[in-house]
């Protein structure tokens, strides 16, 4: 299993793609750095991944199963330049999750309620 698999992803904002139908499969125990300058969907592609935002076509998984998947997220951090709330999250979701984070970077995975 991979840790990490794009296929045919592409991200649409309106009229503008930030991803045009991305593949790459990632195996466990590698590295990967994405490159680029602004405007070339680095930050787009981790949100996706994070699950954060859903791809307009293609699928992403992370550890084999969907970014939605709580499980799938499991050990993973992200440290974003600027700390923004996702459209679809409630205040309330985003503290418990990056409480969760905190708690996994601590060795105590539980999530907060």
């Amino acid at each position: 299993m991979n840790a990490i698999e794009f296929t045919g992803v592409s991200k649409w904002f309106g009229r503008r793609s930030a991803l045009l139908e991305v593949s790459f499969a990632l195996p466990r125990g590698s590295a990967l750095g994405l490159l680029g300058p602004n405007g070339a969907g680095k930050t787009t592609a981790l949100r996706l991944l994070l699950g954060f935002t859903a791809a307009t076509e293609g699928s992403v998984r992370l550890r084999g199963l969907s970014p939605e998947d709580p499980e799938s997220r499991i050990a993973v951090a992200y440290l974003p330049e600027r700390l923004r709330l996702p459209q679809r999250m409630t205040v309330v979701s985003f503290l418990r999750m990056h409480g969760t984070l905190a708690g996994h970077a601590l060795g105590k995975p539980q999530a907060l309620r």
